[in-house]
């Protein structure tokens, strides 16, 4: 009972939440929509974005593991999070796919960064994230 108070409560401010993030997802599409090599999330046409997470993804023109720019950025007080890692490569799954190849969900898995989206974070925040992402890129060596 407790857990689905907490939960209706939260429903409340949704909206604004939603709204918020979007907001964030926006000024890192800004601030880093000029950067060659890094893919971001594209909602389909007919979708509401709900940005939970801002993730980019390093091509494979960057020789540096994706492991390398988040130590760089966690260096920097930028805390990251890996991309999920897909489900063919979890212990209950991974024998059931062993012919099966994923290359796509394996690329963003091992080349995919969650950068920051707290509803607390300014502009400036964003701006200093973007900034730091575009130095490590150029920094960052394995």
């Amino acid at each position: 009972n407790i857990a689905a108070a907490l939960g209706l409560a939260q429903l409340e401010n949704v909206d604004a939440s939603i709204q918020r993030r979007n907001e964030i997802a926006q000024w890192y599409q800004e601030g880093l929509s000029d950067v060659a090599g890094l893919e971001f999330q594209k909602p389909q046409e007919d979708s509401k974005p709900v940005n939970w997470m801002f993730t980019i993804v390093l091509s494979e023109s960057y020789k540096f593991s994706r492991d390398s720019l988040m130590k760089y950025l966690l260096n920097h007080n930028i805390e990251t999070r890996p991309v999920f890692y897909p489900m063919h490569i979890l212990p209950p799954y991974k024998s059931s796919h062993i012919d099966s190849k994923f290359p796509i969900a394996d690329r963003i898995s091992s080349r995919g960064i969650n950068l920051p989206t707290w509803g607390g974070l300014t502009r400036d925040d964003v701006q200093y994230i973007c900034q730091t992402v575009r130095t490590g890129l150029k920094e960052t060596k394995d």
